[in-house]
């Protein structure tokens, strides 16, 4: 039997895709021919494997590499702890409780405890990305170091943050505690208007006066033409129509005035 073992490169990295040969192993004495396609010197293992539930492997995490709560937030106290020792002062540090791989609220809190940060991902969908390989192999999804399943632990501080605020994003503060980030306030802007009395004698006319919402009355538009006005009534104005001038031509102007 002759199997082709397919590279799959991400992040500048060849991961290899396992090759199932359970179906073809037979009892007794198997032969097998591996053939890689790359350049690189490379070597086959053959491993046997037993597939597990993730219900099951989360089980075995919670009750093998659990971090308590108290523990979880004496983490939280020493990374303001770190940013005071060099010489950065953090009053106030935001974190998501959405899971970075699928964007969707994060269950169960879970990270490699050889990660350096606070932030979590959600167990049960980093254990699904490993199982179908949509990510690359045991890689954190925050830090992309490596979080290999014997590293995983649930964070039972942060499992208490998502089951009692309802909010995606929370603000943790330098003695281990939490509160849920305020909204902005909106900025309102005021139109301020100056008064000035006109029959002020301290106001000098040539002075520029502020007058908020105050627009000057349209012009009156007449039409073209004659405007005949009658003496006797001042408040009567008869519009005439435009006498009508007959155009000429260029050639009759010429004649006239020869």
């Amino acid at each position: 039997m002759i199997f082709l073992i397919q590279l799959k490169k991400k992040n500048k990295a060849l991961i290899p895709q396992p090759i199932d040969i359970t179906p073809h192993v037979k009892k007794g004495k198997n032969q097998f021919f591996i053939v890689c396609q790359s350049s690189t010197n490379c070597f086959v293992v053959v491993q046997v494997m037993e597939q597990v539930a993730i219900e099951d492997l989360i089980t075995e995490l919670k009750a093998k590499n659990s971090l308590s709560f108290r523990k979880g937030k004496k983490k939280v106290v020493a990374m303001f702890d770190a940013d005071a020792k060099n010489e950065v002062q953090t009053l106030k540090s935001k974190v998501c409780l959405v899971d970075p791989l699928v964007r969707t609220r994060i269950k169960i809190a879970s990270r490699s405890r050889d990660c350096k940060h606070v932030q979590c991902f959600d167990l049960y969908n980093y254990l699904k990305a490993n199982e179908r390989g949509q990510t690359c192999t045991w890689l954190c999804p925050v830090c992309y170091n490596s979080a290999p399943f014997e590293s995983l632990i649930v964070d039972e501080y942060f499992n208490r943050v998502v089951e009692e605020v309802p909010c995606d994003e929370i603000q943790l503060n330098p003695d281990g505690t939490w509160e849920i980030p305020k909204a902005p306030k909106a900025i309102e802007t005021l139109n301020t208007v100056e008064v000035c009395d006109l029959d002020d004698s301290s106001v000098d006319a040539d002075d520029d006066i502020l007058m908020t919402d105050h627009k000057p009355p349209p012009p009156k538009v007449y039409p073209a033409g004659p405007i005949c006005i009658d003496s006797d009534d001042d408040d009567q104005i008869e519009i005439l129509p435009s006498p009508s001038v007959p155009s000429m031509t260029i050639q009759q102007q010429r004649n006239k005035s020869t």
